[in-house]
């Protein structure tokens, strides 16, 4: 799934994310973001393309779980678009709401449209549960006013808990001594898409989180200067660097950091563990939980298997990867998944339930 990294957060949007909350009826939207409106060339809502709406439409893909409000905007030109522009911005402005939006365009004469509302010259809206409509509008008289489509959707949408930041959002946090977790991210590591929906997702839908979770997705950065990529994860001690207790190797997604008044006091790791044959046995030979952090570590006790280096895994568990006459091993994300969710089920339990 694309993503385009957030603008640049002001000071004054550091608000309560209940802003956004509509009582406990409806469904409970996956994701919110918090979205500058300096820049006015752009809409604030997350431009997607058609590949995401069909992983976001299959019910078999992980990610066909996510709940989300939809806009398909017609041609450039139309009138009824650019006087929604601003209601819209204006929405995501007041409730902190992610908003996707796809041009009409992008769908073909022959591609399917799930059930997604469009319609040529005609500004249309889509609110989606897990694959399946709940709700359409096209060219609707909520699109009038902010009060009205508001309003309106409130009778369908509740509140997410999970919340995108750019790094100025999330420096802020850190530096004003917020209580917060930060769950770093890619929108193209598949570690992160295959934990995110199975895990993160599910908890989520579930409960109401008593601390803030924010969302930085850190694909732009990695994309960008490695020495500066590099530099993040060292200075918020995703990699081991400054924090023996708490970073781990160069640094790795996912990671989710729980800050106690702007100090880093626990940290999870999904995946990232190194597998090696080792005498004709494969072992996992490095990890985030392994015996020396076990002391950092504060949620792990009670954990079946708090302690994954040095463990032996099964042949059928391992997928062997042969690149330049090289052969690595990796542990499937299937097996891993089963000892790596009691920890981030113990890490949530004590942190953010």
């Amino acid at each position: 799934m694309k993503s385009k990294l957030l603008l640049t957060l002001l000071a004054p949007l550091m608000v309560g994310f209940v802003s956004g909350c509509n009582g406990t009826s409806g469904m409970k939207l996956t994701y919110g973001t918090y979205i500058t409106t300096e820049d006015k060339t752009i809409t604030d809502a997350r431009i997607i393309e058609y590949g995401d709406l069909i992983e976001k439409m299959d019910s078999t893909s992980d990610y066909g779980t996510e709940n989300f409000i939809l806009v398909v905007a017609p041609t450039n030109g139309c009138l009824c678009w650019e006087k929604f522009k601003p209601v819209l911005k204006e929405y995501i402005k007041d409730t902190h709401y992610l908003v996707y939006q796809m041009s009409i365009t992008d769908f073909s004469s022959n591609a399917p449209t799930y059930g997604i509302a469009m319609k040529q010259g005609s500004v249309a809206l889509t609110i989606v549960k897990a694959t399946k409509i709940v709700k359409s509008y096209v060219a609707s008289s909520i699109f009038d006013s902010v009060t009205s489509l508001k309003s309106e959707i409130d009778k369908y949408v509740r509140a997410p808990e999970l919340y995108y930041v750019d790094q100025a959002y999330l420096d802020n946090a850190i530096k004003t001594g917020e209580t917060v977790l930060v769950d770093y991210v890619r929108c193209n590591c598949s570690d992160c898409n295959y934990a995110t929906p199975k895990a993160l997702w599910t908890t989520a839908y579930q409960h109401t989180f008593k601390t803030k979770m924010l969302m930085m997705d850190v694909q732009e950065l990695r994309d960008g200067n490695p020495d500066d990529y590099q530099e993040f994860k060292d200075v918020h001690y995703l990699s081991n660097k400054f924090s023996k207790e708490f970073g781990y190797g160069t640094g790795v997604v996912p990671t989710i950091h729980y800050y106690e008044r702007g100090t880093l006091k626990d940290a999870t790791v999904f995946f990232n563990d190194t597998v090696e044959l080792v005498d004709g046995v494969f072992k996992v030979t490095e990890s985030f939980y392994s015996s020396e952090r076990q002391t950092s570590i504060k949620y792990s006790k009670g954990v079946a298997t708090p302690i994954l280096e040095g463990l032996t895994l099964d042949a059928r568990d391992i997928n062997e990867i042969n690149s330049n006459g090289q052969t690595h091993y990796t542990w499937t994300k299937e097996s891993a998944f089963k000892y790596h969710k009691p920890l981030f089920d113990a890490f949530m339990n004590m942190y953010v339930l």
